[in-house]
C-alpha cells in the first residue's frame, strides 16, 4: 500500500517547483511597490539564483525591473489584472493541458479514443478557471 501511496504523488496533475516559486515571488511582488531580487530571496526562502531566473522569466510579460539606487522588480499590471492561466503560461509554456492530445498532439489511439472529446472539454474549462482567478486571489 505505500508504494501505492507514492506512486499516487506522481500521477496528479502537477506544476513545477520553479512555477510553484513563481506563485510565492509573485505574490510578495503584489505587497511590496518596488523590490530588489535579494530581499525577494530573504522574504521568501526561495534561493537567490532562482529568484533571479524567474524574475528574468516573468519580465516584462508579468513583472518589469528598475535601475537604480532604489531600483528592483513590480508588478506590471495589478494583482487583480494578472490570470493565473497567464502566469502558467509564462513559466510553463501556452500549451497548457491535462493530456497530450488536448493541445493537438496526436497519439496511436487518436481515431479510436472515446475519451479525447470530454477530456478536450474538462481542459477548457480548467483554462477558463484559471483566466478567471488573479494574482490576488493568492493573498
Amino acid at each position: 500500500i505505500k508504494d501505492k501511496d507514492k506512486d499516487k504523488d506522481k500521477n496528479m496533475i502537477r506544476i513545477t517547483k520553479l512555477t510553484d516559486y513563481a506563485l510565492i515571488i509573485l505574490n510578495e511582488l503584489s505587497i511590496n511597490q518596488t523590490i530588489s531580487a535579494r530581499e525577494i530571496s530573504n522574504i521568501t526562502r526561495v534561493p537567490y539564483a532562482t529568484t533571479n531566473k524567474i524574475l528574468k522569466l516573468l519580465t516584462p510579460e508579468i513583472c518589469n525591473a528598475k535601475g537604480g539606487k532604489h531600483g528592483g522588480y513590480y508588478l506590471a499590471y495589478p494583482p487583480e489584472q494578472i490570470s493565473l492561466l497567464k502566469i502558467l503560461q509564462v513559466m510553463e509554456g501556452n500549451n497548457l493541458s491535462i493530456t497530450e492530445c488536448s493541445h493537438g498532439v496526436d497519439c496511436s489511439l487518436n481515431n479510436f479514443c472515446k475519451t479525447k472529446d470530454k477530456l478536450n472539454l474538462i481542459n477548457k474549462e480548467i483554462n477558463l478557471i484559471l483566466s478567471k482567478r488573479t494574482l490576488a486571489d493568492l493573498k
